[in-house]
């Protein structure tokens, strides 16, 4: 659903290798009036944080937000904060004059965003984060009109780009974990997403990376009625993708070479689950080559798989999902909020 006329400002969401920071770059370069954020929002990572009484410490919880680095490429070797790309010193003073009504970490980061998109001389912004579809029902609570545009790439291209990134796996163990929570991190994504387009069909968007690839102009209109994004420009951007699939040769690599980077296996079990998925948002894509028959037989992985995804409450499966497959990394992570909160308290006390 393709809507005319847009106001507000927009969550960029999906799953990692997705593309999302390549759009909001896009946004940025285009002839509209909508700021495109180079840095991730990380609206997720505040929302999560605990501030001891925010309306007596949100300068300093300002201060901290816009004085993170983040890195603002794929190699992460450039980091830069949100100050660092302000040049004015009188700009830079803006923020020290918080509003009265601000009262949580959402609202926060709408309005330094709001204030940094004035001083690019723009109406509103864009900015991406990772999976903010799943609380984009309590973000819209706090922000006016914001708008979501989930980006959704071929399973088959994110799931081995997520695996390799920055080299080969390990061992076949991590290889599997990996493969199985990328997949279910996927599948929750579409679910929620498919929930929220029957619930807000006019607020939340989405747009399949591998039709601009293909130039199909259905999602280069989305584009274009959206951000103004010139169809020129999207072809430049949306060419020699790295990780992109073909069936018989596989993903092409970095090094400009293509290899089968995910097995029979692997590719049997997204056709199974993640493909069906990907249809009920009007998608399409080319299953692998198997021999897997319209009466499709299900492992008992497959099974448990399946009925995960089909959980309603989707925050939790993914929470589930962290931990099932990472639980060292879950726990350290626990363990990191705690002693943040007890920070915090002396911190902000």
């Amino acid at each position: 659903m393709v809507i005319n006329s847009i106001k507000g400002p927009w969550l960029i969401g999906g799953s990692g290798r997705s593309g999302k920071t390549t759009l909001v770059n896009l946004i940025d370069k285009s002839n509209n009036s909508i700021f495109g954020f180079p840095l991730e929002l990380l609206i997720n990572v505040y929302d999560n944080e605990y501030v001891p009484n925010f309306r007596k410490n949100k300068n300093q919880l300002c201060n901290e937000y816009i004085n993170r680095t983040r890195y603002m490429d794929v190699e992460r070797k450039i980091k830069k904060s949100l100050l660092d790309l302000i040049k004015s010193k009188e700009n830079k003073k803006k923020f020290l004059k918080i509003p009265e009504y601000i009262t949580n970490s959402i609202q926060l980061i709408d309005w330094i965003m709001s204030v940094y998109t004035q001083d690019m001389n723009c109406d509103t912004w864009a900015a991406f984060d990772l999976h903010p579809e799943f609380k984009y029902e309590k973000y819209s609570s706090f922000i006016d009109n914001l708008n979501l545009l989930v980006m959704i790439r071929d399973p088959r291209e994110v799931i081995a780009e997520i695996i390799y990134w920055r080299g080969e796996p390990f061992s076949q163990k991590h290889r599997k974990r990996k493969f199985y929570h990328s997949l279910i991190s996927w599948c929750l994504s579409i679910k929620i997403t498919t929930k929220l387009i029957k619930r807000y069909p006019e607020k939340v968007q989405t747009i399949f990376f591998n039709n601009l690839v293909n130039r199909k102009k259905n999602e280069q209109n989305k584009l274009d009625t959206y951000f103004k994004i010139d169809s020129s420009l999207t072809n430049r951007t949306y060419n020699n993708i790295y990780y992109s699939y073909d069936q018989t040769e596989g993903h092409l690599l970095p090094s400009g070479g293509r290899s089968q980077l995910l097995d029979k296996y692997e590719l049997d079990m997204i056709n199974k689950i993640c493909i069906p998925l990907l249809n009920e948002l009007g998608y399409v894509t080319d299953k692998e080559k198997s021999n897997i028959g319209e009466q499709m037989q299900y492992s008992l992985v497959e099974k448990i798989i399946i009925v995960l995804v089909n959980f309603n409450n989707y925050n939790f499966m993914r929470s589930l999902n962290e931990f099932i497959f990472f639980p060292n990394k879950s726990i350290k992570r626990k363990y990191e909020n705690l002693k943040n909160i007890i920070r915090k308290k002396y911190l902000f006390s």
